[in-house]
């Protein structure tokens, strides 16, 4: 697992409440990087049984293994 930035949509056609929560890896953060970003240690935190991708460059910093989706009865 990866570490990563999280960061809030910008996009000045979306209204602050349809505005929605987007990864990004902390290769395109140190690329260029974004005001307000906040770092999340997934290499140590983990991530849960989500899929996370980079919303710039769509590389997947974490991908659900198929037990961390399967529930159980």
């Amino acid at each position: 697992m990866e570490d990563c930035y999280f960061i809030i949509e910008d996009d000045p056609d979306i209204s602050d409440k349809d505005r929605r929560i987007r990864a990004l890896c902390v290769e395109c953060q140190e690329k260029k990087p974004s005001e307000g970003a906040w770092f999340h240690p997934g290499s140590e935190e983990g991530y849960g049984p989500f899929d996370f991708q980079c919303c710039r460059c769509q590389k997947f910093i974490h991908k659900a293994e198929n037990d961390e989706t399967e529930t159980s009865d």
